[in-house]
């Protein structure tokens, strides 16, 4: 009777170390996946942040009119000069489109446009037009001047997108 209470209590200490075992390979895993989705949870949690908490303006096959000339402005003191602050200003509509949008030149500097990049908006040079490339970005595949997203502005670094709550693309009379 010892011997089987013996090994009864054998079997119990290999079912406890088995447990803990399955427990601390579990949380391994658990660790490994949590390390691995940490940039995607930053990533989309940028984005959300910069559509104001997930509200997003997309407009799709909807039909929208362009307006003849856009503001891309901001009613705030900017600070520090920045590239950036070259791409504010008038855009006026060309007769193009890019990547199935229309498209707007600056007014004062016609290397400069703003214009769609296959996922939502980008002021950009004209070398680089139509490419998911710009000195700012608005991820709202709809009008510019109706999106209820923020804008982000990329630094002198180019290290990360800033988002700049005060920046609109607004329909402005030419």
């Amino acid at each position: 009777a010892s011997r089987r209470s013996l090994d009864a209590q054998e079997g119990e200490r290999r079912d406890r170390e088995r447990g803990s075992m399955a427990i601390y390979y579990a949380q391994e895993l658990i660790d490994r996946v949590s390390e691995q989705t940490k940039g995607l949870r930053n990533e989309t949690a940028n984005f959300l942040m910069a559509c104001g908490g997930g509200t997003m303006t997309r407009l799709g096959g909807e039909d929208w009119e362009a307006p003849m000339a856009l503001e891309l402005g901001s009613g705030m003191r900017l600070g520090e000069p920045a590239g950036w602050h070259d791409y504010l200003g008038i855009y006026k509509l060309e007769s193009r489109e890019v990547n199935g949008k229309p498209c707007w030149r600056h007014a004062e500097r016609s290397d400069l446009w703003l214009a769609f990049d296959g996922v939502g908006w980008a002021a950009q040079p004209e070398d680089r037009l139509g490419d998911r490339f710009g000195w700012l970005q608005l991820r709202d595949p709809g009008a510019p001047h109706l999106s209820k997203c923020m804008w982000q502005a990329a630094p002198d670094d180019a290290s990360r997108w800033l988002t700049q709550p005060d920046l609109r693309a607004r329909s402005v009379a030419v």
